[in-house]
């Protein structure tokens, strides 16, 4: 039970536990809630689409820093995709894209089998839109 007064008025009430229940729905406003724990470190350090993304963002902030980040997605779409003739994202693509942006080293063949195979459609490409929400 709480126990509150009103300054002005001096008149005291006293609010029970029923009175906190959503009249129309006859349950407590308390009983739909839900603590959730927000973390910003990745859940694996070696997430292969964490790794991708992780030395993307870095090239951008290098050397697209003035550019807004949907211009860069589509450059580097447009880079993956250049070989393709389906416009598609292909491994072949990303493995083109990190040789050029000199990343090769940080992400594997193998990492990027591992996002395609996650990710990719029945052929094993990525198409643009869902590599632009993956990154």
């Amino acid at each position: 039970m709480i126990r509150s007064s009103r300054a002005l008025t001096g008149v005291a009430t006293t609010i029970t536990p029923t009175l906190w229940k959503n009249p129309t729905c006859r349950t407590p406003l308390l009983a739909h809630t839900s603590t959730r724990f927000l973390s910003t470190t990745p859940s694996s350090p070696e997430d292969p689409v964490i790794k991708l993304r992780t030395v993307l963002e870095e090239y951008r902030q290098e050397h697209y820093a003035q550019c807004m980040p949907m211009r860069f997605k589509k450059e580097l779409i447009a880079v993956a995709t250049e070989k393709s003739p389906s416009q598609n994202v292909r491994v072949e693509g990303l493995e083109h894209l990190l040789t050029n942006i000199g990343k090769q080293d940080r992400v594997t063949s193998g990492d990027l089998q591992a996002i395609f195979q996650q990710n990719g459609n029945e052929s094993g490409e990525i198409p643009p839109q869902q590599f632009m929400r993956l990154f």
